[in-house]
């Protein structure tokens, strides 16, 4: 046997209990996606807070009118009369 497990043959495990080759692949995968999603949750965080938060608020301050929800009823009442 040599003293480096890479060079070692890649023999099934028949000991109960330890995870096949794929679960620990998947699991290794599993761990390098969350770390990647924890790497960048700050920046997305960062976009939300900065970009989309401003433009949506100025979207909803733009279609906001309240002198047209005090005037609509008297307008309403013009026209019926008209």
């Amino acid at each position: 046997m040599s003293q480096n497990p890479l060079l070692e043959p890649i023999m099934p495990n028949a000991v109960q209990g330890e995870p096949s080759l794929s679960q620990r692949l998947r699991r290794i995968d599993r761990a390098k996606t969350y770390r990647s999603l924890m790497l960048i949750a700050p920046l997305l965080i960062f976009v939300v807070v900065c970009f989309l938060f401003p433009i949506a608020s100025i979207l909803s301050k733009s279609v906001e009118n309240p002198e047209f929800r005090d005037t609509l009823p008297a307008t309403s009442a013009a026209l019926a009369e008209w």
